[in-house]
């Protein structure tokens, strides 16, 4: 059994004062175990309490282990050097020391609904998912209600699930559930929250149409930088005979080894219904530009013949 780690200062504060509550921050390795044990067997020490009227939380079953055994190990080092009156009680919490409540937040709160199942309204027989297990539970009930509302012809997941893609919006709705779960609201509470963040329908095709407005706008503007509108002029004349080639302006004149002319085009329009709203928001005529926008999902191909005369 190696030698007693002496505690720090700081470290006695927080193990030695129980006449209010401390917080201890610090990192790894920096002894947590160590001062947790050492106020754990002050409070045997001073208030002479039963090993089960003592709640230690840990982060992890691993944090729970480690701590069990070193108790384990002081308890021994007492016993050793105990006088006769008092071994007999060092020696009742060695022996109840595998009933004491040290574990994990999930654990201590598992243990206190199989105590009380009928106030809980559970099953005294439940099982704790991991987290593996939960993520996958999740994730299918997610895709359930998904299907459900789709086959159920709702407008608004069915439109949100067109334009973000069925994987993503999963994962999104997933999160939420993790958010708001963390924070303990209510189903009242998240409708509150909801109605009170967010715009209704109408604001919301208002801001819809002055979105569209501001786009039409901005893709109106053929260059954006100072520096590409000071070279925006209009040519008069261009001479492409020769190495050099020379392209003259209203105000200059300007010479190089190649000419690029990007001329643009229009592209060919089907003339069916709910084109024109949703062109740019799940309508789309280039596959290079806007083909990663469509990764895993479903698409409708139309071709378009061009006819040269």
């Amino acid at each position: 059994m190696g030698t007693k780690r002496q505690l720090q200062p700081e470290q006695s504060a927080a193990a030695y004062d129980i006449s209010k509550h401390i917080s201890v921050t610090a990192g790894p390795g920096s002894g947590k175990t160590t001062v947790l044990v050492e106020r754990y067997l002050h409070i045997l020490r001073t208030q002479k309490l039963s090993i089960d009227q003592i709640v230690a939380i840990t982060f992890t079953n691993r944090a729970a282990n480690e701590m069990r055994e070193r108790l384990r190990e002081e308890l021994d080092r007492i016993l050793a050097s105990a006088e006769a009156d008092e071994r007999k009680r060092w020696l009742n919490y060695k022996r109840t020391l595998d009933g004491a409540i040290i574990t994990t937040i999930h654990g201590f709160c598992a243990r206190l609904l199989r105590e009380f199942p009928v106030e809980a309204r559970i099953d005294p027989q439940f099982l704790l998912l991991d987290e593996h297990r939960a993520a996958m539970l999740l994730e299918s009930v997610v895709e359930d209600v998904l299907s459900e509302f789709i086959s159920a012809g709702h407008e608004e997941v069915s439109r949100l699930t067109l334009g973000v893609g069925r994987g993503k919006l999963a994962n999104a709705l997933a999160q939420l559930y993790r958010d708001v779960r963390g924070q303990g609201l209510s189903l009242e509470q998240l409708a509150a929250s909801t109605a009170a963040n967010h715009a209704n329908e109408g604001e919301h095709s208002k801001l819809l149409v002055e979105l569209d407005s501001a786009m039409a706008a901005f893709q109106a503007v053929r260059v954006t930088s100072p520096a590409a509108r000071a070279k925006y002029e209009e040519v008069t004349s261009v001479e492409l005979s020769g190495d050099i080639k020379t392209i003259k302006t209203v105000s200059s004149e300007y010479k190089a080894n190649a000419v690029i002319f990007a001329m643009g085009s229009q592209p060919r329009k089907l003339s069916i219904p709910g084109e024109d709203e949703f062109y740019g928001r799940g309508v789309s005529t280039c596959a290079t530009c806007d083909g990663a926008f469509y990764k895993e999902k479903i698409l409708l191909v139309l071709p378009v013949i061009r006819v040269l005369k």
